[in-house]
């Protein structure tokens, strides 16, 4: 058994006849016995309406960059939980007033608020790149050395900047650890796939790959490709790079 890890936007979407021909050659792979992740940095219920829109065929999803993992019926079986504290320790980043949207990460959704008591995973601001300030920067900068327990990550999509604030050790190798724990998958047979920053543990820790530019992913990518396909096709006909 071979588990196959694909982000989704950029990835796995990058147009409709690509996605065609990667559905095609995923329902093989998983018809034979092999299982697919689709990870994104987005929720279980966008990303749930992408694969119904798309007819994607997966085994299992991973959403809001490593935080929860979902089985085909809907059951989360990985939550990474962020204690509250933090969030009046944003108060600063908030008053700026740079962010085009919060977005506070919850099992199924981002949500714009946060009630107290409720289970939280992360906080994200979204701002526009013309809109980031010196002075915000140095605020972020300033929470994270207050918060060591918690992992700062920033990165963009197109013009997008994200700036998120989540439990430490927390990224998209996270899900795919603890499928390969449940499953005893030998890591050797784990193959990932990205295009993103925010995919860079997953193709450094595995088997991986990416697709695009990103000149992060260019120092832990082992190979680069322009379609999920055509690693599902290497995989088969074992021609698939792997780590030593």
């Amino acid at each position: 058994m071979k588990l196959l890890v694909s982000d989704y936007d950029g990835t796995y979407a990058t147009g409709p006849i690509a996605m065609m021909f990667n559905a095609s050659s995923l329902k093989k792979f998983i018809k034979n016995g092999n299982l697919f992740v689709l990870s994104s940095g987005r929720s279980y219920n966008s990303l749930t309406k992408e694969v119904e829109a798309h007819d994607i065929p997966y085994s299992y999803l991973a959403t809001c960059d490593g935080s929860f993992l979902f089985d085909k019926h809907g059951n989360n079986l990985m939550y990474n939980k962020m204690k509250e504290d933090v969030i009046k320790d944003i108060q600063g980043l908030i008053s700026f007033g740079v962010h085009r949207k919060i977005e506070f990460i919850h099992e199924k959704t981002y949500d714009e608020t946060h009630e107290p008591g409720s289970d939280l995973a992360g906080v994200s601001f979204i701002v526009d790149k013309w809109k980031i300030t010196d002075e915000f920067k140095k605020e972020y900068e300033k929470v994270k050395i207050e918060h060591p327990e918690l992992n700062f990550v920033v990165y963009n999509w197109h013009d997008e900047y994200y700036f998120m604030i989540k439990p430490n050790g927390v990224s998209k190798s996270s899900p795919i650890e603890e499928l390969r724990r449940r499953l005893d998958i030998p890591k050797k047979k784990i193959y990932t796939i990205g295009d993103n920053s925010n995919d860079y543990e997953m193709i450094r820790d595995y088997n991986g790959y990416m697709i695009g530019n990103s000149p992060d992913l260019r120092k832990v990518a082992l190979k680069k490709y322009h379609h999920v396909y055509e690693v599902v096709n290497d995989i088969k006909k074992k021609k698939a790079l792997k780590r030593g």
